[in-house]
């Protein structure tokens, strides 16, 4: 340790004060605190935050709407890092490193955002990048028209938007690749008394856009105890520092923080695109309205206020954020239970709320008046209204439904494998290999990708079952699109992401599932379905899952799958009036089997 002599000149903060707006590292309270305990860590630190700031500078290149993610941003996250910690009080709790891990973590989690002038004109031809812009088809047919029209501002826009939603996802992700590079350019060397705390700060800077319980259980995976006790019995806890971060930068709801919504919402692709270079940070952060915070010293409620809201769209959307804060701070609670220093480190945490008023016209009267009103259903009557003839006009062609999933997993598993074989990149993995399309080799031998329809009867119970080996369901893709009524894998951004590939590589798929209700469907003709899924690529992270369904309304039962090869299996057991009746296939499902059969018969020829 190196300690700073106290300079008997310097003003001293009241423990009851809030800290002040900051223009530079140096007047903040964390790095005042450094400076006392630990010279030779504080020059460490501002020489690596220095770097940051630069660097910092470049997130603004082609992407205007993105001016805040740079030093002043950093510097009112240091600001509410030390209200959350009440200032003066709590800062002098923190341990020398503890100290500069936040000011650090502060300075590089961003980075990630930061490209410069040669990777930003690599990204036509990155592999992540299309993956990522081709859920956006719509955007990037616009886009098209445009520049074919000559409007390149408008066209600049919204393609620099795309890029800026691209890096902002990607920044802090599980691979965090830019952010890890730019930590080791700012701060080769980090050290404190011979302990290298490089790998800590990149799990902290990382953690922010993680959920919450992540960095303890990252630190756990690499053996890091957290809270830890440094060689000179220093304390030093990541897990605190994390929440610290994630929770200053968050609270920091500034113009940056605008969701792209709003763009479609009031219009501000037109109003931005035709004034392209006079949109400065400040103008935009008139149209979010933020004209205050209040959070009195030793208060519980931290109010945002919005004095002149422009748009009902704007005050949604700022309530909306308040909202989100609010959870990252119950998460916050909860994980700071873990922390196991209560006596030593505390956070502040409010209750956040949001002071909005409309924007006055020329007589003095709102703009507009807020209702928080919407459309709402009522579960027990739309899944009537869904299972009843008046949607299929027969109850028995529910099991249309189940087929035309089963032939688009199939026909999708074969375009994977096709994908492969040209040497694209399929979204998922697909086991096996193939020969031909239409088929997959099962030890050497040509096996057909098939849908089958059987009846039977079980433990005294007659059933149902429709089988197919296409592609089998992940668990992301039963949460996301299997158990929510109305949503389609196939109108999905996955979806379109996955389709543009296929089509570089001349394949099409042309899926005919039409509802997206297939599954709840089925308890028109059953009272309880069981469901054997494979997703291919079987591990611990994307396991094969049994489920079990008594009703429309209830739970999901799940256990480990059962289903040893890739593929889903749907079993409807009958419902008791139903039972020894032989449910007729009509028209429909002979329809679908037709097209089964061409597709087959395609394949082979």
């Amino acid at each position: 340790m190196a300690p700073r002599k106290s300079n008997s000149n310097q003003t001293s903060k009241s423990a009851t004060s809030e800290p002040p707006i900051y223009n530079s590292l140096e007047e903040t309270g964390l790095y005042k605190r450094l400076l006392d305990l630990d010279t030779v860590l504080a020059a460490l630190v501002l020489t690596a935050s220095k770097k940051a700031a630069d660097l910092l500078g470049t997130v603004v290149t082609g992407m205007p709407l993105y001016t805040l993610h740079n030093e002043r941003h950093i510097l009112n996250i240091i600001n509410w890092m030390e209200r959350l910690l009440e200032g003066e009080k709590g800062i002098n709790r923190l341990s020398p490193l503890e100290c500069a891990l936040a000011i650090l973590a502060a300075y590089t989690h961003d980075l990630g955002m930061t490209i410069n002038r040669s990777e930003y004109d690599a990204l036509p031809s990155d592999a992540g990048y299309l993956r990522f812009i081709d859920r956006f088809l719509d955007e990037r047919h616009l886009i098209e028209i445009l520049r074919n029209s000559n409007q390149h501002h408008r066209a600049n826009l919204i393609e620099n938007h795309l890029t800026t939603d691209y890096l902002r996802v990607t920044h802090s992700d599980k691979f965090a690749a830019r952010l890890r590079s730019r930590i080791a350019e700012v701060a080769p060397d980090l050290s404190c008394n011979n302990f290298q705390f490089h790998r800590q700060l990149e799990l902290i800077s990382i953690s922010h856009n993680q959920p919450v319980e992540w960095l303890r259980q990252e630190l756990e995976r690499i053996n890091c105890p957290s809270p830890a006790t440094l060689g000179n019995n220093e304390k030093v806890n990541f897990v605190f520092i994390g929440i610290l971060l994630r929770l200053a930068d968050i609270m920091d709801f500034d113009a940056s923080r605008t969701p792209s919504i709003l763009f479609k919402h009031i219009g501000l692709d037109d109003k931005l695109s035709n004034h392209f270079k006079m949109i400065s940070s400040g103008e935009w952060k008139k149209h979010l309205a933020i004209t205050g915070v209040d959070w009195p010293l030793g208060g519980n409620l931290l109010t945002y206020h919005a004095a002149n809201c422009p748009h009902p769209a704007v005050d949604k959307s700022i309530r909306e954020f308040v909202a989100l804060i609010n959870r990252e701070i119950d998460h916050a609670a909860s994980e700071l239970r873990h922390t196991a220093e209560p006596d030593r480190l505390h956070i502040r945490l409010p209750k956040v709320e949001a002071g909005i008023a409309p924007a006055l016209d020329t007589n003095g009267q709102p703009i507009y008046q807020y209702h928080d009103w919407n459309f709402c259903l009522d579960q027990a009557e739309i899944i009537q209204l869904l299972m009843g003839e008046s949607l299929y006009g027969d109850p028995s062609l529910c099991i249309r439904e189940l087929l035309q999933n089963a032939l688009d997993a199939v026909e999708l598993r074969d375009l994977r494998h096709q994908l492969k074989n040209k040497r694209g990149s399929p979204a998922q993995p697909v086991d096996s290999e193939q020969s031909k399309p239409g088929t997959f080799l099962d030890k050497g031998e040509n096996q057909p990708l098939e849908v089958s329809l059987t009846w039977g009867e079980e433990n005294h119970r007659q059933f149902i079952r429709i089988s197919d080996n296409g592609t089998g369901m992940t668990k992301e893709v039963i949460e996301r699109y299997f158990t929510q009524i109305g949503k389609s894998f196939y109108r999905s951004p996955d979806f379109n992401s996955e389709q543009a590939e296929m089509r570089r590589h001349g394949l099409i798929l042309t899926p005919i599932s039409t509802f997206g209700i297939g599954v709840l469907s089925c308890f028109m003709i059953a009272d309880s379905v069981s469901v054997r899924t494979n997703p291919g690529g079987v591990s611990e992270t994307r396991p094969a899952l049994d489920l079990e369904i008594s009703g429309p309304g209830s739970l999901f039962w799940t256990r480990p799958g059962s289903l040893k090869s890739q593929g889903t299996e749907i079993t409807l057991w009958l419902r008791k009036e139903l039972q020894g009746k032989k449910v007729q296939l009509k028209h429909n499902q002979q329809k679908c089997f037709q097209k089964l059969r061409e597709f087959f018969d395609y394949a082979k020829g």
